[in-house]
């Protein structure tokens, strides 16, 4: 296998781990904040948007900042090889 496709397979393992991870993360701590019917806009209590901006969007920005960073990389190496069906992947 050449350099570059190990450099390929290795951006996209990081790619979905840090998605799965992120979103997992995400969904985790989104579902505990959320607040049941009736109880919406309470400070500090379930569906606080402070304490939602501390624990659950810290994952969705950091999965988001993953594939702004990966993702154009592997676009390049995938066009400059000609390697475009693996591009709809």
């Amino acid at each position: 296998m050449s350099d570059s496709n190990t450099q390929r397979n290795r951006a996209l393992l990081f790619l979905m781990l840090a998605n799965v991870s992120a979103v997992s993360l995400f969904l985790y701590f989104g579902s505990q904040l959320w607040a049941p019917p009736g109880q919406e806009g309470l400070w500090g209590g379930p569906g606080d948007p402070i304490l939602w901006t501390f624990l659950a969007f810290p994952w969705l920005f950091v999965g988001a900042l993953a594939n702004i960073v990966v993702i154009p990389r592997i676009v390049a190496e995938v066009y400059y090889n000609r390697d475009l069906p693996l591009l709809l992947i």
